[in-house]
């Protein structure tokens, strides 16, 4: 799948590259062909890394589960009265 992320805009050609490179990096790691060395995004690169080691334990430890939204609440019907916490009996 496609992940379409906004950069923003810029008036420096320069400075859209490196826009574009900040996130590629952030989505491949070093794997990524950027514009400029990669030297230049060290703070990306770990982002990069710890964002890996943190799918890595989610994944590893069942996490998963914790990362699921909530199921959307039930739209408001006039004259029935809202619940104000949601248990697992009231789902």
């Amino acid at each position: 799948f496609f992940k379409h992320i906004y950069l923003g805009l810029y008036n420096e050609e320069g400075a859209a590259a490196r826009a574009y490179d900040r996130a590629l990096v952030r989505l491949r790691g070093a794997a990524a062909a950027t514009n400029y060395s990669l030297t230049n995004y060290k703070d990306e690169l770990q982002a990069f890394e710890m964002d890996k080691s943190t799918e890595t334990l989610a994944c590893s430890t069942g996490a998963e589960a914790v990362l699921r939204l909530p199921a959307a609440p039930e739209p408001a019907v006039p004259g029935k009265p809202v619940n104000s916490t949601i248990t697992p009996e009231t789902r």
